[in-house]
């Protein structure tokens, strides 16, 4: 598995999960449930564990902050 995501999807195991990770946040904020969550609990519940990990993960992937995509996709 290792070799197949570091030759093929030129990234590491970490990288690919968190991309699974970020979109799974990306569709609570879509669903809305930033209104009744901080932005902390629900990138927890999509299984990062700190958000120093998040931030740096969804930066890397969507080149952008996660409050700042919130504003910019227009569901504040």
């Amino acid at each position: 598995v290792s070799w197949l995501l570091n030759n093929i999807h030129n990234c590491s195991f970490y990288d690919y999960i968190n991309k699974y990770r970020v979109q799974e946040f990306i569709s609570k904020i879509q669903k809305g449930e930033h209104f009744n969550h901080t932005i902390l609990a629900l990138s927890l519940d999509s299984g990062f564990n700190s958000k120093s990990t998040f931030n740096k993960a969804f930066k890397m992937i969507k080149n952008d902050t996660p409050s700042n995509y919130i504003k910019k996709m227009g569901i504040v």
